[in-house]
């Protein structure tokens, strides 16, 4: 596949010594018929999940050109740009990846296009998420539920984490309206610390 034509695609990385998870923040701007869609997405990942890039890189003194990847299910972002002291940012473009599009089609979720898949990679929606929905006996989302899902926050720790407290809701919609109305596991732990 070709990489993802983005008119704007810049990153930001703000590393802290001693954090196990780097902020990544991604912003993009995509020309669309009716203008300009504008994106800005930011979440912890690991360092090793960060292909190429290293501590020492990053925590550089004198500052270093760096390029690196971030591989989803979805697709693969392939970055560059330059880190200092803890301080990194620069561009990047997103490769769809062309067997999970067959494979979602596969399983009859119908064909993705291209913007589909940008959000399914950056929301880190994939076959473990999908497979985890279908072990606990959800409805078969939709190609649109899958992105809302992730657009959304519910993310593969909410979906197990629901489930080992007891959840089970059978019903994605349901899934990404609680997750909206703010009800995280910590809530339901609280709430159950309180005898409800």
């Amino acid at each position: 596949s070709n990489p993802q034509e983005l008119s704007v695609s810049q990153w930001l990385i703000e590393v802290k010594p001693g954090d196990a998870k780097v902020q990544l923040t991604m912003q993009y701007r995509r020309q669309r018929d009716s203008g300009f869609s504008y994106s800005n997405t930011g979440f912890g990942v690991s360092l090793d999940q960060l292909i190429g890039l290293t501590r020492e890189q990053i925590m550089s003194a004198s500052g270093n050109q760096v390029q690196f990847q971030l591989k989803r299910d979805a697709g693969t972002f392939n970055f560059e740009g330059w880190f200092r002291q803890g301080n990194g940012s620069g561009h990047f473009t997103f490769t769809p990846s062309a067997s999970f599009a067959a494979e979602l089609s596969r399983q009859g979720f119908g064909k993705p296009t291209d913007d589909q898949l940008l959000s399914l990679a950056l929301s880190d929606v994939g076959f473990n998420l999908i497979n985890e929905l279908r072990a606990q006996g959800y409805e078969t989302p939709t190609l649109e539920q899958l992105v809302r899902i992730g657009n959304h926050g519910v993310r593969l720790e909410y979906l197990q984490g629901l489930k080992a407290l007891g959840y089970s809701l059978k019903s994605v919609d349901l899934l990404v309206r609680m997750k909206d109305h703010g009800v995280s596991l910590n809530f339901i732990r609280e709430f159950g610390d309180l005898g409800y």
